[in-house]
């Protein structure tokens, strides 16, 4: 017998989340805190309110969305929805389920971006620093971590143009017979937060990863990630300036003090590799309310200057 299920998220976490447990969840609903979205189908499945909750026969609802903590503070605090019921799952089970680096072409190619981009970076003093898991495999484990799915960088968010004029010498001086794609994330003051460099193979011989560009600033002592609206943040000393660290060849840079920051980011035991990392097991993040995250107003566009240039020589 199938799991009767709720998600709660309607993003495209929960895309993938069903489609990854179809054959042994019946899912019911897809919970969401945007009213905008209610009486939407995301895979045939509505879209409902969280006050729907309390009128639906469930075993299980599953939090697809990364404010997982405040989303299970709000279902046991405001929804009474018992401990037993919630499901924070692994980040794997959010994403399709084989990773892209598994595809030694793939991770070939991370690298590659990895270093192309830190090279541009570096020789026009544009202070782009790995983060995220990409810092955790080149610190840790000298390499893109297998079971990764993305690359991820940060900036300081007075150099966004900057970076863009580097990601823009990247697909002008890349060889490959790739298409590339870039788009932009800008709040309702068309300050920009955040960028997305994609890829699309003609010959279908690499999985899709998507290279993240993070806006940080700081504020009351800490850095705060603009993308996340602060849930993600640290002691500003770490992105006060950048470290060079030696790596494939290459320099790449990183924040100061990086073994430091990743223990504050993933704990004390950060260098064990862990594959089933959930939203809830980062060690340090903060509550941001999904009233502030709709009222930044965060819309996405596509970068039509970069876009001329797609395909690359």
């Amino acid at each position: 017998m199938k799991t009767k299920t709720l998600l709660f998220g309607a993003g495209e976490s929960s895309k993938t989340y069903i489609s990854n447990n179809e054959t042994s969840r019946e899912f019911i609903g897809i919970v969401d805190n945007d009213k905008q979205k209610e009486g939407l189908l995301i895979e045939g499945v509505p879209v409902i309110s969280p006050a729907a909750i309390g009128h639906l026969v469930f075993d299980e609802i599953v939090i697809t969305t990364q404010w997982a903590v405040e989303v299970e503070a709000q279902l046991l605090n405001e929804l009474d929805v018992p401990h037993q019921k919630i499901v924070v799952p692994p980040k794997s089970h959010l994403k399709k389920q084989t990773p892209p680096f598994y595809n030694a072409a793939s991770r070939q190619l991370g690298r590659n971006i990895i270093s192309e981009l830190s090279s541009i970076a570096i020789n026009e003093s544009v202070p782009l620093v790995l983060d995220f898991g990409t810092l955790l495999g080149i610190i840790r484990d000298k390499d893109i971590i297998e079971w990764d799915d993305d690359i991820d960088f940060s900036m300081p968010t007075h150099y966004f143009q900057s970076v863009l004029n580097v990601i823009e010498a990247f697909v002008e001086n890349n060889v490959s017979n790739l298409t590339w794609k870039v788009s932009k994330t800008l709040d309702k003051k068309n300050r920009g937060i955040g960028i997305v460099l994609e890829f699309d193979d003609p010959l279908n011989n690499l999985a899709q990863f998507k290279t993240t560009f993070s806006a940080r600033e700081v504020k009351d002592g800490k850095s705060i990630h603009l993308p996340s609206l602060g849930m993600w943040f640290a002691p500003e000393k770490h992105f006060n300036g950048t470290a060079l660290v030696n790596w494939n060849t290459c320099q790449v840079q990183t924040p100061v003090q990086s073994s430091e920051y990743l223990a504050f980011l993933y704990g004390s035991d950060w260098n064990v590799p862990k594959k089933n990392i959930t939203f809830t097991d980062y060690a340090n993040t903060q509550v941001v309310e999904f009233s502030e995250f709709k009222d930044a107003g965060l819309r996405v566009e596509s970068d039509k200057k970069i876009d001329m240039s797609l395909v690359s020589k």
